[in-house]
């Protein structure tokens, strides 16, 4: 038996310094520990997350969702735990691709 191919996420590198400058963004900052950001563009139905880590804060890894409805999004800011709704639900989510934002120029 073959074993399955593992997802290879796509990596797309962005013009902007931070998240919220994408045009159409909504953000949030949760009260969670494990998702630090949560961004929603609702123009291509795109859901982008960061999550806590150990890693460089200027330049976290960014997890981009295709074709999430806004329904998604909408339940996701009630939800009483952002963490635990991602958790609980991701199985609904089609793959991602990981954002590489352009470098902050340090003075």
């Amino acid at each position: 038996m073959a074993k399955p191919t593992p997802y290879i996420p796509e990596e797309i590198r962005l013009d902007v310094t931070a998240i919220a400058d994408i045009s159409r963004i909504w953000v949030m900052n949760p009260d969670s520990s494990n998702i630090k950001h949560a961004a929603y563009d609702f123009l291509n139905e795109h859901l982008y997350l960061t999550f806590h880590s150990k890693e460089d804060d200027e330049r976290p890894t960014i997890y981009r969702y295709p074709e999430v409805p806004i329904e998604y999004w909408v339940g996701m800011t009630q939800a009483e735990s952002v963490g635990a709704y991602f958790q609980k639900t991701k199985k609904l989510l089609v793959g991602y691709a990981l954002i590489k934002l352009k470098k902050v120029k340090k003075k």
